[in-house]
C-alpha cells in the first residue's frame, strides 16, 4: 500500500466532490421547487422578489454543499469502514468488511472532466446502497476496493499503517465489444419497448394541436375528397409506420451506444469485472463467491446474428439488485458465453438431459383463453359495432401461440454441481444455479394440480426467486431432495 494510500486516518473526498455535491443538490431541489417558482411568479407578478428569494435558495445550497464536504470524512479502523458525516446531526456509520457485498465505481461526465470517481458500497441485509463516496482519485479508490477485499477478520492484528498488500495481478480480458458488434446490438434490441416514445410524442403534439384549436381529423374530412380519403389515409398510415419503426430503432442504437459503449469484459483474481458506458461510465465487480445466477437470452432479432445478451447476478440489497448488482453483457457469441463459463466453473456444469413442464400447463390456459373468446363473441351479438371481438381474436392468437412456445421451451437439467432451466418464448433464455448457493426449495400444489398429481417448484436465491411449473409430482419430489441435500452436504462456503 502506498503512502497516500493510508486509510487509518481519516480523510475527506476529493475537492472535485464539492463541485459534484452541490450540482447534485442543486439538480434533486430544483427539480422539485422549480413548479413552486415558476406558480409563485406567475400568480404575484413580483419577478425582483422572486429572483432574490431563487438566489438566497442558490447561495444556500452552495453553503449547505460545502460544510457537509468537509463534515463528511472516512477512515478504517479493525477492519471495519468508518463513515462520519452530517452537518445539523452528526452519524457515524460502522461497517464490517465481511458485510461488504460489491464496491462498484461509476463516472458521470463531472466525474471525468475532473478524473475522478463515484464508489458504491452494497452490504448484506441493507435495503439500499449503503455508502457512496461521491468523488475520489480513481488510484484511491482502486486501494481501497483492494483492502477491502483481501482483508479478513483473522488476517493480522497489525496496524493498518504497517500492513502491505501485494500488488493486484492485471485482469485477463475475457470480452471486448467491438463497434461493429455494438451496432448489432442496437439493431436487435426491444424496439417495440423504444417504439413507447414516439407513440408518446404523437399523442403529446395531437393534443398540443387540439389546444391551439387545430384538430387534424375536421381538416382531413373538411378538405378531403372522400372518395380518396381512404387511399389518403392508408398512405399515411404507411409513411407514419416507416417512420414510426425507424425512430424506435434509432432510439435503441443510440441507447445501446450510450450505455454498452467500450464494454469490456475481465476476469480478475476475485472474479468478474465490466466496464462499459459513454458519457456515464461504470465499473461493475463480482467475486465468485457471490455469482449466484448465470443467464443468457436472444430473441427473434439476436437469432439472425447469433448473439446473446448475458446477465451475472449476485447476491446484494434490494436497491442494488435492482440497479447495478449484476454484470450486463451485450453481443455475445455462444463460444464467448462457454468461454466465461469455463474460466468461473472448476466442476462439469454442461447437462444433456432436460425435462419439460406437464402438458396440462398448457391445456389450462388454452381452455381460460377460449372461454374469454366465447365471452367476448357473445357481446360482439349484442353491441355488432364495439371493437372487442376483434381485438380480443387478436389477443387470443397471441396468447396461445406465446403460451405454446413457454410450454415447448420450459425445461430443467440437474447435475451435482447446477440446475440449467431453459425458458423463453420468441426467443431462448438459459439460466445456470450451482445447486450449493440454493437458499431454499419450496414445493406447491393447487387444487388443479393435486387432481392432475403435478406440483410446482420454487427456487430461492439471493438474486431473486426462480419457478419451474407443472412438473409431475414425484419429479418435483425428487427435485427438491436432491437440491436440499446437496445443500445440506456441500462444504463449500459463499456467503
Amino acid at each position: 500500500m502506498k503512502p497516500n494510500d493510508d486509510f487509518s486516518q481519516a480523510a475527506r473526498q476529493s475537492n472535485a466532490a464539492i463541485i459534484i455535491i452541490i450540482f447534485n443538490l442543486y439538480r434533486n431541489w430544483i427539480k422539485r421547487l422549480l413548479p413552486i417558482f415558476l406558480a409563485l411568479f406567475v400568480s404575484s407578478g413580483k419577478a425582483t422578489l422572486l429572483v432574490t428569494t431563487f438566489g438566497i435558495f442558490i447561495v444556500l445550497v452552495a453553503l449547505f454543499g460545502i460544510i457537509y464536504f468537509f463534515k463528511y470524512t472516512y477512515y478504517i479502523a479493525d477492519n471495519e469502514l468508518i463513515i462520519e458525516k452530517g452537518v445539523f446531526k452528526r452519524s457515524k456509520m460502522v461497517i464490517p468488511f465481511e458485510r461488504i457485498q460489491s464496491i462498484n465505481f461509476k463516472q458521470a461526465i463531472l466525474h471525468q472532466i475532473f478524473s475522478v470517481v463515484e464508489l458504491e458500497i452494497d452490504t448484506a441485509g441493507s435495503s439500499k446502497i449503503e455508502f457512496d463516496l461521491r468523488a475520489i482519485s480513481k488510484q484511491k479508490a482502486e486501494a481501497l476496493r483492494q483492502i477491502i477485499l483481501n482483508s479478513k477478520p483473522e488476517k493480522s492484528s497489525l496496524p493498518l499503517e504497517e500492513t502491505t498488500s501485494p500488488p493486484a495481478p492485471t485482469p485477463k480480458i475475457l470480452f471486448k465489444l467491438s463497434f461493429g458488434d455494438l451496432m448489432k446490438v442496437g439493431l436487435t434490441e426491444n424496439h417495440l419497448r423504444s417504439g413507447l416514445v414516439p407513440i408518446a410524442m404523437y399523442f403529446w403534439l395531437r393534443d398540443l394541436l387540439r389546444n391551439g384549436g387545430i384538430n387534424l381529423d375536421d381538416l382531413a374530412t373538411k378538405y378531403a375528397d372522400p372518395e380518396k380519403l381512404y387511399q389518403l389515409g392508408l398512405i399515411i398510415l404507411g409513411i407514419l409506420f416507416l417512420g414510426y419503426a425507424l425512430i424506435a430503432i434509432l432510439i435503441s442504437m443510440i441507447r445501446s451506444v450510450l450505455r454498452f459503449f467500450d464494454l469490456t469484459f475481465y476476469r480478475t483474481e476475485e472474479g468478474f469485472m465490466v466496464t462499459y458506458g459513454l458519457f456515464t461510465k461504470r465499473q461493475i465487480s463480482i467475486q465468485d463467491p457471490k455469482i449466484q445466477i448465470f443467464k443468457w437470452q436472444d430473441n427473434l432479432l439476436r437469432k439472425i446474428p447469433k448473439i446473446f445478451n448475458m446477465q451475472i447476478k449476485q447476491a446484494a440489497s434490494a436497491e442494488v439488485k435492482k440497479k447495478t448488482s449484476s454484470i450486463h453483457l451485450a453481443g455475445l457469441s455462444e463460444r464467448h458465453i462457454h468461454q466465461f463459463l469455463d474460466a468461473y466453473y472448476d466442476k462439469d456444469y454442461a447437462i444433456d438431459d432436460f425435462i419439460g413442464i406437464s402438458k396440462w400447463w398448457f391445456i389450462r390456459r388454452l381452455v381460460i383463453y377460449t372461454v374469454l373468446v366465447i365471452g367476448s363473441l357473445i357481446l360482439y351479438q349484442y353491441f355488432p359495432e364495439h371493437p372487442a371481438f376483434g381485438i380480443s381474436a387478436f389477443f387470443f392468437v397471441t396468447l396461445i401461440l406465446t403460451s405454446y412456445l413457454y410450454f415447448r421451451k420450459k425445461k430443467f437439467g440437474v447435475n451435482d454441481e447446477v440446475i440449467h432451466i431453459k425458458g423463453g418464448r420468441f426467443g431462448d433464455s438459459h439460466q445456470l444455479i450451482q445447486l450449493f448457493k440454493i437458499q431454499g426449495v419450496s414445493l406447491k400444489q393447487s387444487p388443479f394440480q393435486r387432481r392432475k398429481d403435478l406440483a410446482g417448484i420454487v427456487i430461492f436465491t439471493a438474486a431473486g426467486n426462480i419457478n419451474l411449473p407443472y412438473l409431475a409430482y414425484d419429479v418435483a419430489e425428487k427435485l427438491r431432495d436432491y437440491i436440499l441435500q446437496i445443500v445440506e452436504t456441500d462444504g463449500r462456503a459463499w456467503m
